[in-house]
Order: structure tokens, then C-alpha cells, then sequence
């Protein structure tokens, strides 16, 4: 609303990267919603549900395979994410015409 207002077009004219910007930030929001949040609800439940007591000799070191798979999905979508927020901060810094 603001942005119509102000008389600002993301579809046409000059303002081609405030377009960008917001087609990033509602990917990004995708992603958080989508991907982090319920892997990081997961891994909490995990971490909950963890015995409090050491593992039984002979048991394998670490945490268990799907906590190191859930680790892993949190830890490349968390670069995704700063990925595209740096993307985000750089076309609303600089404002590039394309």
C-alpha cells in the first residue's frame, strides 16, 4: 500500500529492484516456514527427548544419524537464507536500475 501511495511501480519504470527485493524476502519467508522452522521444532524434541544419563559402553559416539541429518538441512538453509539476505540488503542499498 505504501509503496502505491508513494507512487512507486516495481513493475514499471526504476523501480525494477524493490521488485526483486520483495520476490526474495517472500522466498526467504517460504523458507524459513517451510524448511527451518519445523527442522528446528524437530531437532528440539530430539534434544528433549535425550537421555539425561551417559551412553552404554559399545554404543556408537555422537549424536544419533538423523539429528546429523537434521543438523546438516538447518545448517545449508541457514546459508541460503543469509545468502538471500544479503542479496536483499545490497538492492535496497544500492538500488541498481536493470
Amino acid at each position: 500500500g505504501l509503496m502505491l501511495t508513494a507512487g512507486m511501480q516495481p513493475f514499471d519504470g526504476p523501480f525494477h529492484w524493490l521488485l526483486g527485493g520483495i520476490i526474495l524476502y517472500i522466498v526467504a519467508y517460504i523458507i524459513v516456514f517451510t524448511v527451518q522452522y519445523p527442522t528446528g521444532e524437530k531437532l528440539l524434541h530430539m534434544v528433549q527427548a535425550a537421555p539425561a544419563a551417559p551412553a552404554p559402553a559399545g554404543a556408537p559416539a555422537g549424536p544419533p544419524p538423523e539429528m546429523v541429518v537434521l543438523l546438516k538441512r538447518t545448517q545449508v538453509t541457514g546459508m541460503v537464507l543469509s545468502v538471500l539476505l544479503v542479496i536483499i540488503i545490497y538492492l535496497m542499498a544500492i538500488k541498481p536500475s536493470f
